[in-house]
């Protein structure tokens, strides 16, 4: 059975068989997903430009804080065939006022760690206070230090992906840490969060919580408030957690993907009429040739899959 599966990092288990295209929507090949590859294989070789789109629907996620923004530069990329735009293509020289509130996250919590004492209290991401967070963690101990380093660490390799993160939940714990890490790990896996996904009652350890934690998510705040209060001891949060596709119903951007997902089959379908709600959607993606019903129709199956539409 493992070796008709492969592991890729922030996906998990997929199918061998399954083109790497999918791997932010799909484990496996179903009927709609075949009769894509299938005209993508009628369109073999396929143009530079087509194939940098269909990459920037490879990397699509819809928990990203900018994924409507990403969908709708897709769709003009489509029209035009092409786009200079996309992740990692901003200039360099651009500052992300949304990277400036990474940095003075990680300097409070090294400084926590490092047994400062944080007395500053500016307000992080618009809602919360360095202090506030820094008293969701409670009295300082050895265990919850390892712990906030993990934290450090994972929203590092979001703000420099070559970072390297070693898992917390899934990896064997004797392999992955030695002695008192090890056990460390081993209680970090055990300590459970108590929340909701989409209503129902859910659990999640704090150790998965962290590698999900990821600094591109809508919910980002809140999640390291939830996991920075876990490692503190609260471990009933009355937020639920926003872990990638854990409670993606709750994003606001989802109501205007759907919208888009609409129009995307619409225009597939050559049933342009039925996109009532956004017209403007179908006009931007051009001609009807082969090339933008694969592509439009790659991205409207990306965001369904997300979105369980």
């Amino acid at each position: 059975m493992a070796a008709d599966r492969v592991f890729l990092e922030g996906y998990g288990w997929v199918d061998r068989a399954i083109r790497r295209w999918w791997a932010n929507c799909a484990a496996a090949v179903d009927a709609e997903i075949a009769e894509l590859d299938r005209l993508e294989d009628s369109l073999t070789p396929l143009e530079e430009w087509a194939r940098h789109v269909r990459g920037l629907i490879a990397t699509l996620e819809s928990c990203h804080h900018k994924a409507e923004r990403h969908a709708e530069i897709i769709i003009d990329a489509i029209g035009r065939r092409g786009t200079t735009k996309g992740q990692g293509r901003r200039d360099p020289a651009a500052v992300d006022e949304r990277e400036e509130q990474y940095r003075s996250l990680l300097a409070m919590l090294r400084s926590w760690c490092a047994g400062v004492e944080v007395n500053e209290d500016t307000p992080l991401f618009g809602r919360y206070g360095v202090r506030d967070l820094i008293e969701l963690l409670g009295e300082r101990t050895a265990l919850k230090v390892w712990q906030v380093r993990r934290v450090i660490e994972k929203v590092e390799r979001y703000a420099d992906p070559g970072q390297r993160w070693v898992s917390v939940a899934e990896q064997v714990v004797d392999r992955a840490w030695q002695g008192q890490n090890a056990e460390f790990c081993g209680w970090t896996k055990a300590k459970v969060i108590c929340d909701q996904v989409d209503g129902p009652a859910a659990e999640v350890s704090l150790a998965e919580a962290m590698d999900l934690l990821t600094g591109c998510n809508w919910d980002f705040v809140e999640t390291v408030r939830t996991v920075l209060g876990a490692i503190g001891g609260d471990l009933h949060p009355a937020r639920p957690l926003a872990l990638h596709a854990r409670n993606l119903q709750r994003n606001p951007a989802r109501a205007r993907l759907t919208v888009i997902a609409d129009c995307l089959g619409a225009f597939c379908e050559g049933q342009l009429d039925r996109c009532a709600v956004d017209q403007e959607v179908v006009e931007r993606l051009g001609e009807r040739t082969p090339v933008a019903r694969w592509l439009a129709g790659s991205l409207e199956k990306t965001l369904r899959l997300q979105l369980s539409l």
